[in-house]
């Protein structure tokens, strides 16, 4: 109620234009609607004034709720244009076909591995084109332990986790005042 304006309907000259007052409380404001036309009305006999505070309160609380939501959007499309810039400047891993084939024939996914130095672990990114991204170094690992980043990796994107962490910062972009929007984020 503190920020949120007043919904007041001004109903004495519709009343007055029917002839009756339906849901008028007492009599003598039964008295007042039959008696009034619309141009008799002044500004005492509507009753109490609307809360002038509220009603100016109401657009800079959505403004400050929008240049929020804003920020925060901001934030994740700067993140989205980062990691396909990484994902652009990525190179091939020859290293890790052997993998990707056993890989493939265990899950029946297709991955998609790119190599880099941006990166000091391994990540998997892209909702409609996942690219699994290793770092460069990742040449050098065991095929043991290429084939078991690469399960992961996948399973990552089997769980669609691209796509729910997108999703979860859209939530938290549109509730971006609360605490709880953000540590259900984490």
């Amino acid at each position: 109620a503190a920020v949120a304006p007043a919904l007041r309907v001004e109903a004495p000259a519709a009343v007055a234009a029917l002839g009756r007052a339906p849901f008028v409380e007492s009599l003598e404001d039964a008295a007042i609607a039959k008696a009034a036309s619309p141009g008799d009305l002044r500004e005492g006999a509507r009753g109490p004034a609307t809360r002038s505070g509220a009603s100016t309160l109401a657009p800079l609380v959505v403004v400050i709720w929008a240049a929020g939501a804003l920020l925060v959007l901001a934030r994740l499309g700067v993140g989205v244009a980062r990691t396909r810039a990484i994902v652009r400047r990525a190179g091939g891993a020859p290293a890790w076909d052997p993998s990707i084939a056993r890989a493939e024939r265990a899950t029946g996914f297709r991955a998609v591995v790119a190599a880099t130095d941006e990166l000091d672990g391994p990540a998997v990114t892209g909702i409609l084109a996942p690219v699994v991204l290793v770092p460069r170094s990742s040449g050098s690992w065991t095929e043991e332990r290429r084939d078991a980043v690469l399960l992961h990796e996948i399973a990552h994107v089997r769980q669609a986790d691209c796509l729910v962490h997108f999703v979860a910062q859209i939530a938290c972009a549109v509730h971006w005042f609360n605490p709880l929007a953000w540590a259900a984020l984490r």
